[in-house]
């Protein structure tokens, strides 16, 4: 199995002549903790769930994955399995939500899809989540987030995880997660 880099430099953001330097701060088998820095002046803070492929697994273009290896998060995955933050307080606090969090399993970025017509069992988050981080994840509208919700809180998959503040005006939003077993 090929690890995530220690240290790898990221363009993808349009800064080709001046990347992103991602250096990883901690890890351990399940989550990851990396430190964003541009011209050694540090940028924040990346936490998120290992995901893995697979050799033989498909690639874009035809191609197939050589090796066992690590991968980083895609910019889909940040909100849902990847979240970013600007002090490395608030990202130690979800490395530790992730880390004991006993529901969360090993991610696979390359698990077969459901044969056509089949229902989809639900990939819960790790942690805590909102119904709009929910909705992103999944790529659906908030009705059908609220809607999954709902049915996973009457059959007992997920459980209220509290309130929290997310913004000065307004309720505060309800956050969610699995139920412990």
């Amino acid at each position: 199995m090929i690890e995530l880099p220690k240290q790898k430099e990221w363009s993808g953001d349009g800064y080709a002549g001046n990347p992103i330097t991602l250096t990883q701060v901690k890890r351990n088998q399940h989550v990851a903790l990396y430190g964003r820095s541009r011209d050694g002046e540090p940028k924040g803070y990346e936490v998120f769930t290992i995901k893995r492929r697979r050799k033989g697994d498909p690639l874009p273009g035809g191609a197939v994955e050589p090796d066992d290896r690590e991968v980083y998060p895609s910019a889909q995955q940040f909100g849902f399995s990847a979240w970013s933050f600007g002090n490395l307080k608030a990202a130690e606090k979800r490395f530790d939500e992730l880390t004991t969090n006993k529901a969360q399993a090993v991610e696979d970025a390359s698990a077969p899809a459901a044969p056509e017509g089949a229902k989809k069992a639900v990939e819960w988050p790790v942690g805590k989540f909102s119904t709009k981080e929910l909705a992103a994840g999944f790529n659906v509208t908030y009705t059908d987030a609220y809607m999954m919700i709902k049915g996973a809180l009457k059959d007992g998959t997920i459980e209220l995880a509290g309130t929290e503040r997310r913004a000065e005006k307004g309720k505060e939003t309800k956050m969610f997660q699995l139920k412990a077993k």
